[in-house]
């Protein structure tokens, strides 16, 4: 195998520095050729060289790169300037009294973006073609003390009419990755050619939905033969792809998304799962807890606030049948927690799911409906707030889990939402001694310095999925976080956050963004938590429990109050204990 490489290099110390970069690449395979080239010069002898020489690969720069896409069909690679060379020159120009930066749209885009993101006053003029160079440069040449920032091609025309220039370089390590870099993703490439194919035949053979994706190019190289029949659902595919997602769903059924990352490429298949639905459409009984967005935060946040604890329990709690109990306050991320036991426990081939028991008649539907989940096996089931259940329900399903083997068939992970020191319902001391405990404390027991690692790593996951540079949390800001009581712990820091990123209009986030971000919290999580009723009259009418239920609930919790004196509830309730009796009876 040989790869043949030209460089052209628009000025001369970038020859110099690339031939003692290739020196130092050791491939046998790589044969490199070096020409010193600007854009200003004649096309003709370029030419000459590119059809003389059979290239595999061409590494150039800026204007010069832009022209050898034009007039060859190979592969150009363009070594670029990176930020940190923008800003040193900049930086180094900072005495001079009057600065412009004259080039192609190549270099100006970055210039204006940089100059804009870092909030430097640079005056950048952009020419699209050697026409426009000449006149331009003509009227800067007006102006007194002028110094522009210019790559090889500018910077010769400049000195022809007197102009001070400042020759924009790429550094040291722009240059060396870029080769680098480029000549390693060749070669990768190269060689995977016949594995891409081969992979191709064996996939589609396989009546799989794949699509491979070209990492360096950040676009599909192949996708299946099934999958280009159906448009809808390749478009649905690789928008999930596109936004990371493990799951999506067409035609009300559930896909799965598995990926295998192999050199440049990433192989992504999807396989399709049922959906559960109850009869009722309008209601959801339960749901597919999924990775996301924010399962990334909670993981962020859970190495900063617990360290290896949490993961050490997670690993043993997942290698049995035992029943997993997570206590905590809302917004903890108690459902992420059952997801990571969930993998776990199945290494991710089994269904994770999230269900409701809180509503009377999906509970009904849950333990007598015959395609309900809990007559399913090898899935992991949160309960989630179970305590928040009527004591009535609560016992129903510990009897009908124990009746129909549920632990032994399921992982079953019930989460209790509120504070340790609330204390526990005495019907539950059954479960609550059988069960591994798990305890996430509050974002308000954390100390300061592990609250301020949590702010740095949510401000830097921002950066890393938005195009906006977030440099810094002012200090009034910083101290106004750490003194709110935060009711919903990280669920609410992670939206606090997220808003605040959002509409600070610099890269700075200030006490008036985090103000918005926890106004915008409290009507969202008012709009999502309190149920909208037009009028008394349907109020009525959608109302799931009768007075009969409501005075029974009454009755049996009151009971459970007094360890299971009947006597002492009746007296509690002011009721005599014949009409206590009377009312246990007929709701038995």
């Amino acid at each position: 195998m040989n790869i043949n490489v030209l460089i052209v290099s628009p000025y001369l110390g970038m020859q110099h520095l690339a031939k003692q970069i290739c020196h130092g690449i050791n491939n046998p395979a790589l044969h490199f050729s070096f020409v010193l080239f600007d854009r200003h010069e004649a096309e003709a002898g370029l030419k000459k060289v590119l059809q003389k020489g059979n290239f595999d690969l061409i590494i150039s720069r800026g204007g010069t790169a832009a022209l050898l896409k034009k007039i060859t069909s190979t592969s150009v690679v363009d070594v670029g300037i990176s930020k940190y060379d923008i800003l040193n020159i900049i930086h180094a120009a900072n005495r001079v009294s009057s600065l412009a930066f004259v080039g192609f749209p190549e270099l100006t885009t970055l210039v204006t973006h940089v100059s804009q993101e870092f909030q430097l006053n640079l005056r950048v003029l952009t020419v699209n073609n050697d026409m426009e160079l000449a006149p331009t440069l003509k009227e800067l040449k007006k102006e007194k003390n002028l110094t522009i920032i210019c790559d090889a091609t500018v910077d010769i025309y400049a000195q022809k009419y007197g102009l001070n220039t400042i020759f924009l370089l790429s550094g040291v390590e722009t240059i060396r990755s870029g080769i680098v870099n480029s000549c390693s993703t060749f070669v990768s490439q190269y060689k995977l050619k016949g594995t891409i194919q081969m992979y191709k035949y064996f996939l589609n053979h396989s009546n799989k939905k794949f699509i491979i994706l070209n990492k360096i190019r950040n676009a599909p190289e192949l996708i299946s033969d099934d999958l280009k029949k159906h448009p809808k659902l390749e478009k649905l595919f690789l928008e999930a792809i596109s936004k990371d997602q493990d799951t999506f769903i067409y035609k009300n059924n559930y896909f799965k998304i598995s990926k295998i990352n192999f050199s440049n490429y990433t192989f992504f298949t999807t396989t399709q799962n049922r959906i559960w639905q109850n009869n009722d459409s309008s209601t959801s009984d339960c749901q597919y807890i999924l990775n996301s967005y924010k399962s990334e935060l909670f993981a962020d946040i859970f190495s900063v606030a617990y360290k290896d604890k949490i993961t050490e329990q997670i690993d043993l709690y997942s290698k049995d049948n035992v029943p997993v109990l997570i206590i905590g306050e809302p917004g903890l991320g108690k459902n992420y927690l059952g997801l990571q036991i969930s993998n776990r426990t199945f290494q991710g081939k089994h269904d994770t799911i999230l269900i409701d028991l809180t509503n009377k008649d999906s509970f009904k539907r849950l333990l007598n409906s015959e395609d309900s989940v809990l007559y399913n096996s090898n899935n992991t089931l949160i309960l989630s707030k179970f305590n928040q259940l009527s004591s009535v329900a609560q016992q129903e399903f510990l009897n009908f889990a124990q009746n129909t083997k549920l632990y032994s068939r399921n992982k079953l992970i019930y989460t209790f939402e509120q504070k340790i020191e609330d204390g526990m319902n005495p019907n539950l001391r059954t479960l609550v001694n059988n069960a591994h405990k798990i305890y996430p404390c509050s974002l308000r027991d954390l100390d300061r310095n592990k609250f301020i690692m949590i702010i740095t790593k949510l401000i830097n996951n921002y950066i890393k999925t938005h195009e906006k540079i977030i440099t810094k949390i002012s200090d009034l800001a910083l101290d106004f976080v750490l003194n709110q009581k935060w009711q919903f712990n990280f669920a609410e820091l992670i939206d606090v956050l997220s808003h605040a990123m959002d509409s600070t209009k610099n890269n700075e986030i200030s006490a008036a963004n985090i103000q918005d971000g926890l106004n915008n919290f409290k009507k969202t999580h008012h709009l999502l938590t309190h149920s909208y009723i037009k009028n008394h009259q349907e109020a009525e009418i959608t109302n799931d429990f009768s007075l009969e239920d409501v005075i029974y609930q009454t009755i049996v919790d009151t009971i459970l109050k007094n360890n299971g004196n009947k006597t002492a509830a009746a007296k509690q309730l002011k009721i005599s204990r014949a009409t206590l009796w009377r009312y246990l009876k007929n709701n038995t």
